[in-house]
């Protein structure tokens, strides 16, 4: 179960990380596609920054890529949850409520200034990293197991598949994530870079490098 845990907060947002990478035009500001594609995989939100740093993608493009990058890591992580029952319209949804609500909760600072080397350019971010990891881990390993066992053993719960257990179990699992995650706090700044670089074309930052800082994020 605790491998589980760790699975479910990995995939938060380091899944959607490596999935998604915003591209900016000839002329691109390589700070600012960098900020442009950490608020927009963080919130979702469709601003004027966004659109002028990305003008090689249309609105309805970038609304397509977030959408798509969405269904795609909630895959993973249902995939990592090992139970088909979570993979229903309502399971799922509970499901991208938490990873929206985790990614929303990202913090970090782009910085002002970057270096370039051989065409690349390197933009440093600081990430702070979340703490309700620590938290749940713990939690989940130690009182929520406990509670269940005590269920189960009593009979105040009444087993009837091992499916419906683990659903159950999941339930209460994310519904303490998403209290832990409203109360999260923050460790030191890490700092970090994302590189900047020409693909077919158009500039986008590193998707390897997006992953990392997703990962930073949480605390992995």
């Amino acid at each position: 179960m605790k491998k589980k845990i760790k699975a479910l907060a990995f995939a938060t947002v380091a899944a959607v990380m490596m999935m998604m990478s915003l591209t900016g035009c000839g002329n691109v500001d390589p700070v600012g596609l960098v900020k442009a594609n950490l608020d927009y995989l963080c919130t979702g939100e469709m601003t004027e920054e966004l659109l002028n740093e990305t003008t090689a993608q249309s609105e309805d493009e970038l609304k397509a890529l977030y959408k798509s990058d969405i269904d795609e890591a909630v895959d993973a992580l249902i995939e990592e949850l090992d139970c088909e029952a979570y993979a229903t319209d309502e399971k799922r949804s509970v499901v991208e409520e938490f990873i929206k609500k985790a990614m929303a909760k990202a913090k970090y600072e782009v910085g002002e200034e970057y270096t370039e080397e051989d065409g690349v350019y390197y933009v440093p971010v600081t990430v702070y990293p979340m703490d309700f990891l620590q938290a749940a881990e713990k939690y989940i390993d130690g009182e929520l197991m406990d509670e269940w066992e005590n269920k189960i053993g009593n009979g105040t719960y009444t087993f009837t598949t091992e499916e419906q257990l683990m659903v159950d179990i999941y339930d209460d699992i994310f519904e303490y994530l998403m209290k832990a995650i409203d109360e999260t706090g923050y460790l030191d700044g890490v700092e970090m870079k994302i590189a900047v670089e020409e693909a077919d074309g158009v500039m986008s930052p590193n998707e390897d490098d997006l992953g990392e800082v997703g990962a930073a994020m949480i605390g992995e």
